[in-house]
């Protein structure tokens, strides 16, 4: 058993194991940062248009129709 850690094909083994190791974790970080971009952006992409169109609304039917907007709005997105 001891001899087979000193060999070469057992180097190799970790070798290749701890380089994969390391891409695995810069995949996952990598993911992780788009995934949170991407989250962000659609959820600013949302506030945005629930504030335009809440806005909108107020002006149209004053502050019982803003709320009552946005209500729907939010139950049914």
């Amino acid at each position: 058993m001891v001899k087979f850690w000193r060999s070469s094909t057992a180097r190799f083994i970790l070798l290749v194991f701890g380089i994969e190791l390391i891409l695995a974790g810069g995949m996952t970080l990598t993911l992780r940062s788009l995934t949170r971009v991407a989250l962000e952006q659609d959820a600013q992409s949302f506030a945005s248009s629930l504030t335009r169109d809440v806005r909108t609304a107020y002006a149209e039917q004053g502050r019982i129709g803003a709320r009552n907007f946005s209500a729907l709005r939010l139950l049914f997105s």
